[in-house]
């Protein structure tokens, strides 16, 4: 498990308000597992709940309120 510090330094921050991705996903293997998880298509586009994970995460990082 990542120490305080290091989570606090995934948090965005302004101007860019991007999500480092890449630093992110290998901190916890198990989030792959989401992947695998198929969505009802009808209702989610994006097919897994690992895209779906994190067009949300961005779409919150997006917004800004």
């Amino acid at each position: 498990m990542p120490d305080h510090a290091m989570l606090l330094a995934l948090v965005p921050d302004a101007p860019e308000w991007s999500i480092n991705w890449a630093t992110i996903w290998p901190l916890w293997p198990e989030l792959a597992a989401l992947y695998a998880c198929p969505q009802d298509s009808i209702h989610h586009a994006e097919s897994d709940a690992g895209t779906h994970t994190r067009m949300v995460v961005e779409a919150l990082v997006a917004d800004p309120e």
